[in-house]
């Protein structure tokens, strides 16, 4: 068993070696204003995954309202104080609310929304014109100090989300010339900072987008 465990370091290690991951230093595109708020003709809500994730845009910004599934025993809420099932609904979950559940194999199940701010307050993510179109924006997602940019699209009953997909051989961000190398274990973050003509030509190439998910009006 210690030589399968060394073999798969050994395999795991080499595949890593020379892999790199891209960030950005700062919001793209560099010569717009973040904005907290789109077109009030764009408010409303999105729906996707059969409404497992719904996207909400309002005039206090952009949230995404999730599903987690979770279940907890006959036997726990047996011995518990705090949680209760009466009429299909569980008690003591969410503070002062009941949730719908069922009961499957001796476990009640049931859904928790989560309610995070993509763009918003409280969040370090930037929203900027892409400066192509005008239903068109960057949306500069923050991760330890850097952005990792996707492409926003409203459209009138959909929002498309657009991300950035490459190998790790890739070549495509070998023409910005302003970059730093920091090297993590087993792979190295490359930290680009393109001027607005090199963020320009690295929109025009379609081929390291991919579409993300796309969001279905429902109100």
């Amino acid at each position: 068993m210690k030589i399968i465990g060394l073999i798969a370091s050994l395999i795991l290690t080499f595949f890593s070696i020379g892999q790199k991951s891209y960030y950005f230093s700062e919001p793209l595109p560099s010569d717009q204003t973040a904005q907290s708020v789109v077109n009030e003709k764009w408010h409303g809500k999105y729906a996707v995954n059969n409404g497992k994730n719904i996207l909400e845009v309002n005039p206090d910004g952009i949230f995404m309202v999730s599903t987690t599934i979770s279940s907890i025993s006959r036997e726990e809420i047996r011995e518990s104080t705090k949680y209760d099932v009466r009429n299909n609904y569980i008690f003591g979950v969410v503070l002062n609310d009941s949730l719908p559940c069922v009961l499957e194999d001796d476990r009640y199940f049931f859904g928790v929304r989560n309610r995070d701010v993509i763009i918003g307050p409280g969040s370090k993510n930037e929203l900027r014109p892409s400066g192509r179109v005008a239903n068109e924006f960057i949306l500069n997602t923050y991760e330890n100090g850097y952005y990792l940019p996707s492409i926003i699209r409203f459209e009138t009953k959909n929002i498309s989300t657009v991300q950035l997909d490459y190998d790790y051989e890739t070549t495509v961000f070998d023409f910005i010339v302003e970059k730093k190398s920091v090297q993590g274990q087993n792979i190295e973050l490359v930290v680009l900072k393109p001027t607005i003509r090199e963020f320009n030509t690295l929109l025009k190439d379609v081929t390291i987008f991919s579409i993300l998910d796309e969001f279905k009006k429902t109100k």
